[in-house]
């Protein structure tokens, strides 16, 4: 148990362990009653010893809705190294079918736009957002100065292109998604510049 946590930063889902760690149900009842481990999310738990870390939050959540769903918004942002990502909430994007009560701290995005090609698994194991995904998401959720500061923010991460993001415009703007404008307005700029801004 102490294996899995420490490789999935801290966090263990009650499927892990009834099926990987042979517990029953009755155990993992036993285990929560004792105090020994505490929930994080509906059925993910910690270690009661474990600090409920910002990357662990995000593994709980991960796992509370695997295996679809993926990281999204400022969460996907914070986690891809863009600057000034907030990371009081943890945002999750998931089909719209799906729905559960969570913690405040996170902010379900029930989609009906899901593609299972907008995800991807970070080398730490953590499924997040595509890039251009991720930025599509901040563009409807930022005011335009903020937006462009994300969109060079991942250019210059080489995360993404301009050249990217027409391609993914394209393919998507006609589904009449929030965000678009301003991620199109981004693109004008950019567009014909050899390298992203890195100034304010």
């Amino acid at each position: 148990m102490l294996r899995l946590a420490a490789a999935q930063h801290g966090a263990i889902s009650r499927t892990q362990l009834i099926e990987q760690m042979d517990i029953s149900p009755s155990g993992f009842t036993r285990l929560r009653s004792s105090g020994l481990i505490v929930d994080v999310v509906p059925g993910v738990v910690r270690f009661a010893s474990s600090p409920e870390t910002y990357m662990l939050r995000c593994k709980a959540v991960n796992l509370r809705f695997s295996p679809v769903g993926f990281l999204s918004g400022w969460t996907a942002g914070a986690l891809a190294g863009l600057r000034s990502m907030p990371r009081k909430t943890i945002h999750v994007t998931v089909p719209a079918a799906i729905d559960s009560a969570m913690p405040q701290w996170v902010d379900l995005h029930r989609s009906r736009w899901y593609d299972d090609e907008d995800r991807l698994v970070n080398a730490d194991g953590l499924v997040v957002a595509t890039p251009m995904r991720m930025l599509w998401g901040l563009a409807a959720m930022c005011n335009q100065h903020r937006f462009d500061r994300a969109a060079e923010d991942a250019w210059h991460l080489g995360l993404t292109t301009p050249s990217e993001g027409w391609d993914y415009l394209q393919a998507h703007r006609c589904r009449g998604k929030d965000g678009v404008a301003r991620l199109e307005r981004w693109l004008e700029g950019a567009t014909g510049r050899a390298r992203p801004s890195q100034s304010n």
